[in-house]
């Protein structure tokens, strides 16, 4: 019944709905066989379709790799393709490198042995897929061995072009934290909600890149200037190599950045950074570095042929968002933290117009 709900042609709010439904009967069959592996997959592609057709929300991701996790825990290794192969996508794109790595091998280590019947994968040529996994390995390894020298060997930039880069002074992100709490003072609230808004204001603060931890660093944002950009191996970000004021280097994962937009010099405020550490071995060396990742976010990244009338119904609210941002350009806490890069000091709102419909999302 999952299934067949995610399967249905019909307008985009009627799909949203098919697919809250199709979470909810996976969830409804796993409270009756935990165990069920068909169940855990159910939930595991109901949560992928959503994350990718409708709200790009990562926990949505993240749901969708524990349910595969399970299912595959759960399974029978010869019905076990295509659950890997969603997980090993969800891992690169959450950038889970060792993991997608691993997923990768497993499969190819299955092909090997000839553990999946090719007649049940028609759509597949198992020969084909092997070797695409061999050279996608190879890829994901030259990839984190780029991005892990370039950040270990600052670039091959000498320390006395550095001292000439000229830092900026100028901070919008401030601006709109300002601005909000002076709106907020103007308004009728309520003295507890308000001295939490100053309490905001006053926190907020700059950092350098040793000082942030792993995961949202609240209240704080970093000024860094991009040196250069890495092609990835994955097609949804771009990879960029960035230092800070004090000759600190990181690379830099931002997602859904038209590909016109030229980095490269520039210099980039991102506020409440969420800093990823990533680790992977291969070839018996183990690479670590640290990543930045911006998720930048918006209605025109939402593109799944269901109908034409889906797209219509997205260009109509594009049209609404931009007449309004025209009349309204001041920005508040809630744009702060959607549109969370500044550049040139100036707030980056455009974003890449993807067409998700090209993922391939296995389900046989």
């Amino acid at each position: 019944m999952a299934l067949t709900l995610r399967k249905m042609k019909t307008d985009y709010f009627e799909y949203q709905s098919n697919i809250k439904k199709s979470i909810d009967l996976s969830k409804e069959a796993i409270s009756y066989n935990i165990k069920s592996s068909s169940s855990w997959a159910s939930l595991g592609i109901s949560y992928l379709e959503k994350f990718f057709n409708i709200s790009r929300d990562i926990n949505d991701l993240k749901n969708s790799l524990k349910a595969y996790t399970i299912a595959i825990s759960n399974c029978k290794k010869e019905e076990s393709l295509d659950m890997i192969l969603n997980k090993s996508m969800i891992n690169l794109y959450l950038e889970n490198y060792q993991d997608a790595i691993n997923d990768i091998k497993l499969i190819n280590q299955y092909i090997k042995e000839d553990t999946y019947n090719s007649e049940q994968y028609q759509s597949l040529s198992l020969n084909d897929l092997y070797q695409e996994n061999f050279n996608q390995l190879k890829n994901i390894e030259k990839f984190i061995e780029k991005i892990s020298s370039l950040i270990k060997n600052k670039c091959n930039i000498k320390d006395k072009f550095f001292l000439k880069i000229v830092w900026g002074n100028q901070n919008p992100i401030l601006e709109v934290i300002k601005n909000n709490d002076l709106q907020n003072n103007s308004d009728n609230i309520e003295k507890d909600e308000n001295k939490s808004n100053q309490a905001l204001s006053q926190k907020t603060e700059s950092s350098l890149l040793y000082s942030l931890k792993p995961g949202k660093n609240t209240n704080k944002y970093i000024r860094l200037r991009i040196i250069s950009e890495v092609t990835t191996v994955f097609g949804f970000n771009r990879s960029f190599i960035a230092v800070d004021e004090t000759n600190n280097y990181i690379s830099l994962s931002i997602y859904n950045l038209k590909n016109s937009i030229g980095l490269i010099g520039q210099e980039v405020l991102i506020y409440e950074p969420n800093l990823v550490k990533i680790k992977a071995t291969f070839d018996k060396k183990v690479y670590e570095y640290n990543t930045i990742r911006i998720d930048l976010f918006s209605q025109r990244s939402l593109k799944y042929n269901i109908e034409k009338e889906w797209l219509k119904q997205i260009e109509d609210n594009n049209n609404k968002i931009e007449n309004n941002t025209k009349d309204a350009p001041d920005y508040t806490l809630n744009d702060l933290s959607r549109m969370n890069l500044v550049i040139n000091n100036e707030f980056l709102n455009d974003m890449k117009d993807i067409d998700y419909s090209k993922i391939m999302i296995y389900c046989s």
